[in-house]
């Protein structure tokens, strides 16, 4: 992942996977965070981060608020590697 980061071209987006998330973000390859948060709490379901994962400090950098009640939060690494 770091060698591709490297090369030139557009951003890599992940999606969907937690369990490569959570690898990516223990080995600090993530640049940038965008979380959906809808309006709704399920109360149950699979966790976004691992159980014992470190801390990891963000900067908030944009949030976009939708008529739904639909909000986009973007986050960068408070201090990038």
């Amino acid at each position: 992942m770091r060698k591709l980061k490297k090369q030139p071209g557009k951003d890599l987006l992940l999606a969907g996977s937690g369990q490569l998330f959570n690898a990516l973000m223990r080995e600090n390859l993530i640049d940038l965070y965008r979380f959906m948060l809808h309006p709704v709490v399920l109360g149950r379901g699979k966790r976004l981060f691992a159980e014992g994962a470190g801390q990891t400090v963000l900067s908030l950098t944009e949030t976009k608020r939708f008529a739904t009640g639909m909000v986009i939060l973007e986050f960068e690494p408070a201090t990038k590697s």
